[in-house]
């Protein structure tokens, strides 16, 4: 069993419905198992590079139909049709995936860890909150230095739903 904890929990809504909740001081050890839990073999998704500006502008006049080769770690140049078998370290800047949580033992821990650092928020127990998929994004600095923030974090929206679509509304851990 993963034993996870957290040093403290903030309320950064502590004027409100208490709906958004920082979680800070995770250890290395439970990151690690967190790390190997939600990329273990097998893991499917997403994943790119970034585009140049002349891929940008193909892009801009093709759209979903077109293909693409993009800027990956390193300065490689990349470009994938369909599906491909990769280690992460060669899949791209950046990418996505998703994971029943009943798959992940150290994401139950988690999950349990939010409930013992915040007990009474019911923002942290069931009914309210009783998640069922882990969504994992994540960046390959490859080379790269960034200042600020990444643009997968930028891009995602604090609520459940998918760009474009609407979801249910309900706050995302």
């Amino acid at each position: 069993r993963h034993m996870i904890t957290f040093q403290r929990c903030e309320d950064l809504d502590p004027e409100g419905d208490h709906e958004l909740l920082c979680f800070r001081g995770l250890g290395f050890e439970a990151q690690d198992a967190l790390f190997h839990s939600i990329f273990s073999a097998g893991a499917e998704g997403e994943c790119g590079g970034l585009m140049t500006q002349e891929e940008r502008a193909r892009w801009k006049e093709l759209g979903q139909r077109g293909e693409y080769t993009v800027e990956s770690c390193f300065g490689r140049k990349w470009h994938v049709e369909g599906e491909e078998v990769m280690p992460l370290a060669d899949m791209g800047f950046h990418g996505r995936h998703h994971l029943a949580l009943q798959d992940s033992e150290a994401c139950k821990a988690l999950v349990e860890a939010m409930r013992t650092a915040a007990p009474k928020c019911s923002a942290t127990t069931p009914p309210e909150f009783q998640p069922e998929y882990v969504a994992v994004s994540y960046e390959n600095l490859g080379g790269r230095m960034i200042k600020g923030t990444l643009c997968g974090t930028a891009y995602d929206d604090d609520r459940c739903s998918r760009r474009g679509e609407v979801g249910d509304g309900t706050p995302k851990a």
